[in-house]
């Protein structure tokens, strides 16, 4: 069975052709050198020896190339398909692989921020425990200057009660001496003058009792003075 073949503006004409029952669509052009210019029906067509182009084989031919064509056609949409997959899988990995740098240089930036802030404690601590220390060393400076001072000072006082003493030490004697010479020249000798019954032995006993007590003085003092000169 076989319709009339219609032609289109391209001069190409498409006949669809039963064979066996498969239906093959087939073209050729109609309009030609020899024709005049003139469009041929379908029987023309055929009766001009087209007809013989278009054999069993011919139509296996163009059917193969026409099923080769499709596949290679579903081929490249596949192709295609699965490029667009691995374009977005790609895409996704470098996200992913982008999302796992900047957590990582998070990760890292904290933990430098932590070690800082740990050294920064220990310096903080270190300079705190030095302060204390230079603090301890001062006070104690202070200790030891103002217990210096002390003992300056009581050496001071020390050294003055000592030469008081000595200077009263020295009246004493003088005056002793000056008795005594007094009593020599009045031809008393070495007895001196006689005793007096009234206040003679007062007289003696505060004369006794401020010599012992200048000498226990002068003993004391000079005993001290070393100490003092050793803790110095």
């Amino acid at each position: 069975m076989r319709s009339s073949a219609a032609a289109n503006s391209n001069n190409f004409v498409w006949a669809p052709v039963a064979d066996g029952g498969a239906v093959v669509v087939a073209c050729a052009m109609l309009i030609g050198p020899d024709t005049g210019g003139r469009e041929l029906d379908s029987g023309a067509w055929l009766n001009a020896g087209w007809r013989a182009n278009l054999n069993r084989d011919k139509l296996r031919e163009v059917e193969s190339q026409f099923s080769k064509q499709m596949c290679l056609l579903e081929w490249k949409i596949q192709v295609s398909e699965y490029q667009v997959a691995s374009n977005a899988r790609a895409q996704e990995r470098v996200k992913e692989l982008l999302e796992e740098k900047k957590r990582r240089a998070q990760r890292d930036r904290e933990g430098r921020e932590k070690s800082f802030r740990k050294g920064l404690e220990r310096v903080s601590v270190l300079e705190g425990e030095r302060l204390t220390q230079m603090i301890q060393r001062l006070r104690q400076k202070e200790e030891r200057a103002r217990q210096f001072t002390t003992e300056k000072q009581a050496f001071i006082n020390q050294s003055r009660a000592l030469a008081k003493a000595s200077s009263d030490l020295r009246e004493q004697l003088k005056l002793k001496t000056e008795l005594v010479e007094h009593g020599g020249q009045h031809g008393y000798g070495r007895e001196g003058p006689p005793r007096r019954r009234r206040g003679s032995s007062s007289t003696r006993s505060g004369t006794s009792t401020c010599d012992s007590t200048s000498r226990s003085q002068v003993t004391t003092t000079e005993a001290r003075v070393p100490q003092i000169s050793a803790d110095t």
